[in-house]
């Protein structure tokens, strides 16, 4: 069940909501957790109902290991905590990277196993992480948490599939309070409407949208045919900004279900393409993973403590294993790899130059954060190749064509196509970057939208978009407004499942 989908925007969502909301009101405390743990459930078994017996046993087994541990000796504690991860992980490794480990030995020995591929379920590199925080991160959790708790904090639907990863002592606490006793205001319902509905509109008028480009491209490539650069530039573009509004989508509709059930959950999105730097970047792009690699690998690993060498090495391994787990090919770990290298490079600029921050907070000209920017990108675009590309051949090709500044080829899209693309694509881009985020306009019409923590990483909006802002929401036009984007929702949806013969296109996170 897609969250683009009719079947979830007008059936399974306002049933959800409607049971949560009454069963509120009959004075069982358990009993709107119950209705949340029920919802999740058929959410994530509607994909496929064999997935259940999975994510089960991942809430018993991880649930139940805090109390084995405190029942051993002290000195075995750590290592039934440690082999409960293993096992998590080793799960995780089966059903994700069995056929990639074979294949490649097979490349390696030229023996041939005869072994079917398995099924990946669905959100497991998610919830398989937040499992870990748990088990981790026990002594702070388990004490007062309830398996009914816990088992909410790891299938509510909003992030359940794609995240956000939410920490336990961020999720598990509201579960406890808000569930039984908090209750959603106004300004927090306007505020989660209108993120499900600008995170549908991103998806399917924009996303979705820019998503047959880039395959028509890379498409061509696969198959030995040849590109033009600037063909070559556009798929690559178009697959830059697809899935920056996809992953956006997705986010935004996480936050604002979240509201509407009266919690918040923790920022994974804030703004990454207006970074001057890779290392800003990635306080910006899946935040919840990059904070995941940073605790449980980086730091663990020894972090920036034995010196700038070990420092480069740690973010290398952190960063190859991080482009491991978005998929089980080479060319994520290439992806990976090549991140890591640009912030060691970020990095040792900023040793060389004595900067201990961000260049954006430097006393450098307008000009030179302009060209940190534009060589920030850039980088990012060459990278979403390797992102994208179904195997090596395919990226470096694709990255020939785009060097290449050569024509000649028989063109992919019709020249006046062409045109509208490279505009379409430009205004995108600019208003990308000129505009504030889905959050920054949803904290205008609610004081919170997501944790406290993740509240004080928001950027600050922009002065004429605040004042804009404030205008509205104070003015006459603010319930027309939250109608207006009300009528977007419905407008995208028949627009994409009516009037349009095309199926809904799941998430690009949903791979992963």
């Amino acid at each position: 069940m897609l969250f683009t989908t009719v079947d979830f925007l007008f059936l399974f969502l306002p049933a959800t909501l409607l049971t949560y909301w009454g069963s509120k009101r009959l004075g069982y405390d358990s009993l709107p957790t119950y209705v949340l743990i029920i919802a999740s459930l058929i959410f994530y078994g509607w994909f496929r109902w064999s997935y259940l017996a999975i994510i089960i046993f991942f809430i018993v087994f991880n649930y139940a290991l805090p109390f084995v541990a405190q029942s051993v000796r002290e000195r075995w504690r750590l290592w039934v905590i440690r082999g409960g991860i293993a096992v998590d992980l080793g799960i995780l490794a089966f059903f994700k990277y069995s056929i990639f480990i074979l294949e490649n030995v097979t490349a390696l020995t030229g023996i041939n196993f005869a072994f079917q591929g398995v099924v990946l379920p669905i959100g497991i590199s998610f919830f398989t992480f937040q499992c870990i925080m748990f088990v981790a991160d026990h002594k702070h959790t388990r004490p007062d948490v309830s398996l009914r708790d816990f088992a909410l904090y790891i299938t509510f639907f909003p992030q359940l599939i794609a995240g956000p990863i939410v920490r336990p002592w961020v999720l598990l606490p509201q579960i406890k309070t808000r569930v039984t006793d908090g209750s959603a205001s106004s300004s927090a319902w306007a505020a989660g409407i209108m993120l499900i509905a600008i995170g549908v509109f991103k998806k399917v008028a924009i996303a979705d949208q820019l998503a047959p480009y880039a395959d028509t491209v890379f498409t061509k490539v696969i198959h030995q045919g040849m590109v033009t650069s600037l063909e070559a530039w556009i798929g690559a573009l178009a697959f830059t900004l697809q899935i920056y509004f996809d992953f956006s989508a997705y986010s935004d509709i996480a936050l604002g279900l979240a509201l509407c059930f009266g919690m918040h959950l923790m920022l994974n999105f804030n703004s990454p393409y207006k970074a001057g730097s890779i290392i800003e970047f990635w306080h910006r792009w899946h935040i919840t993973l990059s904070t995941f690699l940073r605790d449980y690998l980086y730091i663990p690993l020894g972090g920036n403590r034995k010196g700038p060498a070990w420092l480069y090495v740690n973010l290398l391994v952190t960063m190859l294993i991080g482009g491991l787990w978005h998929g089980a090919a080479w060319n994520f770990v290439i992806w990976g790899g090549l991140h890591g290298a640009m912030l060691v490079i970020n990095h040792g600029w900023r040793s060389m130059t004595g900067s201990s921050r961000d260049h954006r907070n430097q006393a450098y000209p307008l000009i030179y954060k302009l060209g940190f920017w534009c060589l920030t990108f850039v980088c990012l675009v060459v990278t979403w190749v390797f992102f994208r590309a179904p195997d090596m051949h395919t990226a470096l090709e694709m990255l020939s064509r785009m060097v290449s500044f050569r024509s000649g080829y028989q063109a992919v899209l019709p020249e006046q196509e062409m045109m509208w693309v490279v505009s379409g694509i430009f205004a995108i881009f600019v208003l990308l970057v000129s505009t504030p985020n889905s959050v920054q306009i949803a904290r205008a019409l609610h004081p919170r939208v997501v944790d406290k923590e993740s509240d004080q990483k928001l950027l600050t909006m922009a002065k004429p978009y605040r004042l804009i802002m404030q205008y509205v929401v104070s003015s006459r036009f603010a319930a027309p407004l939250l109608a207006a984007v009300s009528a977007l929702i419905v407008f995208s949806v028949l627009w994409k499942h009516i009037l349009s013969v095309q199926n809904a296109v799941p998430f690009i996170y949903f791979q992963f």
